[in-house]
């Protein structure tokens, strides 16, 4: 006897009830036969998602790890560094107590290498004034620019008149 699978024909008869239940038995034995595999092949793709994720998670924590060695490594002067306030000075405000330095164009003159990292974030705690020839300069300084292999001795921030402090270090005495 020949079985054909076909859908249950309109009318009700012993034929379509038996090609339904055939129909629904090969149903039955095609799920039971991917039941007995299910767990296995379940069980080994849990595992692929799991290593997955476990990779997933180890780029992530060296990804973050990378991100902050970089952070550190990219603002040292921020991390370790003293950076002393200065209030440039003009003739206007000239005091008693501000330092007088003179800006000099050689570094092995100077008594002390000084690098600006940048403005202060309010006044600065000492005022400087800034000399035009060495007779009343109390210190010589030579300004070591961020591309100069030279290290600072000093590292100051700058308020006040800053622009009188950028035009003495481009045009240095001596």
């Amino acid at each position: 006897m020949k079985i054909s699978i076909r859908g249950p024909p309109r009318g009700d008869g012993p034929v379509a009830s038996i090609n339904h239940i055939k129909t629904q038995h090969l149903i039955g034995m095609n799920a039971l036969h991917n039941a007995n595999r299910r767990p296995r092949l379940e069980g080994i793709q849990a595992k692929n998602r799991m290593l997955k994720r476990l990779l997933a998670m180890v780029h992530s924590l060296f990804g973050i790890m990378t991100s902050f060695a970089l952070f550190f490594v990219s603002f040292p002067g921020l991390t370790n560094a003293n950076t002393i306030e200065y209030n440039i000075v003009t003739d206007e405000f000239y005091g008693l107590n501000a330092d007088r330095i003179l800006l000099v164009s050689n570094p092995d003159v100077a008594d002390k290498r000084v690098k600006v990292v940048g403005r202060c974030k309010g006044r600065g705690a000492t005022d400087l004034y800034l000399e035009d020839d060495p007779t009343n300069a109390r210190e010589t300084w030579f300004v070591v620019n961020s591309s100069s292999d030279l290290e600072p001795d000093l590292s100051i921030c700058l308020s006040g008149n800053a622009p009188s402090w950028f035009e003495k270090a481009a045009n240095p005495y001596g």
